[in-house]
């Protein structure tokens, strides 16, 4: 696995610095709107659809935390900070509760809690990412990029309600955190004079450790420093490492604006 996992980094690498660099200098391109060498400071809403299941090493099941615990989809905002070209960072935070009663018989980190008893659930995620993106090609229409990511997250869940057997008052805490370098592809392209059509992909296959993928595209209109725009974005992070299984899915529409400096 670990071989598997370093040829795919380097094949990464490899295909990033190899790859033509063209000068910036010249006529404007797809992206110069918002990509002039300025500072980009991006607003994002995210209305996704939940996908979220956790494992621990002392559970031998998994736990669904939205269908049987009751969580519900909700919007969470994202922001963005471009830094010229080449840099950006980003920061996601997802909040989730819930509270109802779960009808069957909950596992989680080695305890039981009673289904017919009211619990409360918490999931909170946060999501950071360091991108460099590296340019392939530009021109009047068209840019397409590299993009070599750190990304890191910490996914916290509180599960509270009574035991199984004895009914006392229970509560579970547990986190999982992690990060790792990924590799993906952008592309950009005028659709008009002020409208630009855009995708991207990054992530990392993990063979029997899982996958870590997010992938987005959309839509902007440009009106003087300002952009506005509308996509959809799938976040998938599926991890599998001793004994403990994080599956996380978010999946569905966004609007953004962005301002130029």
């Amino acid at each position: 696995m670990k071989t598997k996992l370093l040829m795919t980094l380097l094949a990464g690498f490899i295909l990033t610095f190899s790859s033509p660099v063209y000068a910036y200098y010249g006529d404007e391109s797809a992206d110069d709107v918002i990509e002039d060498g300025s500072m980009i400071l991006e607003f994002r809403n995210f209305n996704p659809s939940l996908t979220f299941k956790a494992k621990t090493s002392s559970d031998t099941s998994t736990t669904d935390f939205k269908n049987s615990l009751g969580l519900e989809d909700k919007r969470s905002n994202e922001i963005r900070l471009n830094l010229g070209r080449t840099l950006r960072l980003s920061y996601t935070k997802f909040s989730y509760s819930g509270i109802g009663t779960p009808s069957v018989t909950v596992n989680y980190d080695g305890q039981s809690f009673d289904g017919t008893a009211t619990t409360t659930t918490n999931l909170d995620i946060d999501y950071a990412r360091l991108s460099w993106m590296i340019p392939v090609t530009t021109s009047d229409e068209m840019t397409t990029k590299w993009i070599f990511d750190i990304k890191a997250f910490k996914v916290a869940t509180e599960i509270s309600g009574k035991e199984q057997t004895t009914g006392t008052a229970l509560a579970v805490n547990k986190k999982f955190v992690g990060g790792l370098p990924t590799v993906g592809f952008s592309t950009a392209f005028r659709v008009a004079s002020d409208l630009t059509a855009y995708a991207e992909v990054t992530g990392l296959p993990l063979g029997k450790y899982g996958h870590f993928y997010d992938m987005e595209g959309g839509l902007k209109y440009d009106v003087g420093n300002f952009s506005v725009g509308a996509g959809y974005r799938n976040f998938d992070l599926n991890i599998n490492y001793d004994s403990n299984a994080v599956q996380l899915k978010l999946a569905g529409p966004y609007y953004n604006l962005m301002y130029k400096f």
